[in-house]
This record gives C-alpha cells, structure tokens and sequence, in this order.
C-alpha cells in the first residue's frame, strides 16, 4: 500500500497503471521540494483553487442544508441508477481512471450520472469511510457499489458491465405479457451445485449463520455462482486460482442468499466478492 501525503495512493495494479500514464511521476514531484522555489508568496496565489467546486457536464451538485454527510452521500448515490464518483467530470476527466472508466460507460450508451470529488473535500473523503473503497473512481449501480477501475474495466472485458448497466433501463419494447410473473420467483431460488455449501436455518442470527458458512470448510470461496458455473469473471479466476494448486475448498453462492450476500459485505468489512476464507480469516 502506498501513502502519500497521509493519503493512499493503492496497490500494485494502481501503481503500475499510474507509472505508465505518468501519473505516479506527477504526484510524487508535487510533493518534492523545487529546487528552484518560485519568488513571491506562492501559498497565497495557489490556496483557493481546492475550494472552489467545480461541476460540469452531468455532475450532480451535493445538497446542502441541515442533513448529515451520510445523508448527502446518499443522495448523490441514489441521484441517477448509474452514478459515478470520480476526478473531474466525464468531458474533463482529471485522472487516467476517471478518463478509463468514463469511456467504459460511454462504450455502453447507458446515460450517467457523476460526481467530481475533487470539488468537494468532505464528499471525496466520506465516500472512502461509507464505500469502505479509499480510491476513485467508484461506480454506483442502483444505490450499490460495484467497484473501481479494474473490476469495471474487467466487466466490460467479459461483458458483465453491459448486462448489469442495461438491467437498469427500461426496455423500449416490453414483452407482452406477466414478465414480472415468470421472472419474480427466480431470484429466491438457491441453486447450489457443486460444493455449495448451503446456509444454515434455525434460529441462530445472521452473523451466526455468516460464521457457521465460513468455517464449514479450512477453504471457503464466497463467490457468485458455482466452481462449476461462476457467474462472474473475477469469481472464474479465483476458482482457475485455487484448482491450479489443488486443493479442495468450499463455496457459497452469494447470488443466491441475498441476507448471506450483504451480511458479508459487512462481516467481512470487504464490499465486493469473490472473497476467501482460510482457516477462517
């Protein structure tokens, strides 16, 4: 992990991604003493420019008034079905991610809504504590959030970001007919296969249930989908991961408990899947 200013930066994927485009190099020499210090007083010509927001394009002002900051960050959350938190705005994007992502949603034709967080300091910092996500961008679907800059880009790579963003619009030519009907019991159907481990019923808690799951194996993947079938391309590669070395483990579908699905994400203090468990931790 790495800080920079008291602030992280990311990871080795992050890192990388931002050595390459320049970034990286940018923000350490910003932090670097010049050699050369301009005349004048500096501090004063540069200090304003933080604080001035700057909204664009489909940015979604934050409300003001009496409300807390959980309050206003969920009301940017839910402004729009998409909504994306990010550097800049989607014609002006301040960051190579931002920018990546932008064009992301723009290759798909699905209309969204976006926050430029560098225009508002308590925004851009109270989103990294309710995400539980220290970096940006962050894309927001429906009021949840699904991730960053490398879970969307590989989303799109295995189509999963078209199928999740279409979900969300309406349809221009509805099928006749009870589609609610034929569709609604889905969803609460269970579909374990493979070495699914099923959650517990009864009367214990959820948090009771969440760890007699994670313990039911010395390896448990909570994944969407099966290691037979996985229903997502992150989960498909922790499953080619873990068969490489060969070792049994166990599996829970999270698609298929919605209560298990967002119990972990809190449990776990880790809001994305899939997520291991070993020896239970």
């Amino acid at each position: 992990q790495l800080y920079v200013k008291g602030e992280l930066v990311g990871g080795c994927d992050i890192i990388l991604e931002m050595q390459k485009n320049g970034e990286l190099g940018d923000l350490l020499k910003s932090v670097q003493p010049t050699s050369t210090p301009a005349p004048g007083p500096p501090a004063a010509s540069s200090a304003p420019a933080p604080s001035q927001p700057t909204p664009s394009g489909n940015n979604v002002a934050a409300g003001s008034g009496g409300e807390g900051l959980e309050g206003r960050l969920k009301s940017i959350i839910h402004q729009q079905p998409v909504m994306l938190f990010m550097k800049g705005s989607p014609s002006e994007p301040r960051c190579g991610f931002s920018r990546k992502v932008v064009d992301a949603l723009n290759s798909i034709g699905v209309p969204f809504g976006s926050f430029d967080i560098l225009s508002d300091q308590a925004v851009r910092e109270g989103m990294k504590v309710y995400s539980n996500w220290p970096t940006f961008p962050q894309l927001y679907v429906k009021g949840e959030l699904v991730g960053g800059c490398d879970i969307i880009l590989e989303m799109q790579k295995n189509g999963e970001l078209g199928d999740l963003l279409k979900s969300v619009q309406p349809t221009s030519t509805p099928a006749p007919g009870p589609p609610a009907a034929s569709s609604a019991p889905a969803p609460s159907q269970p579909t374990p296969s493979g070495n699914n481990v099923a959650a517990g019923s009864g009367g214990e808690g959820l948090e009771g249930r969440l760890k007699s799951i994670i313990h039911q194996q010395p390896v448990m993947l909570f994944m969407k989908g099966s290691p037979s079938e996985p229903r997502c391309g992150f989960s498909r590669k922790v499953v080619d991961a873990l068969n490489s070395i060969g070792v049994p483990f166990g599996s829970f579908d999270i698609l298929s408990d919605q209560a298990v699905r967002e119990g972990m994400k809190v449990y776990s203090n880790w809001p994305t899947f899939p997520q291991l468990y070993v020896k239970g931790e």
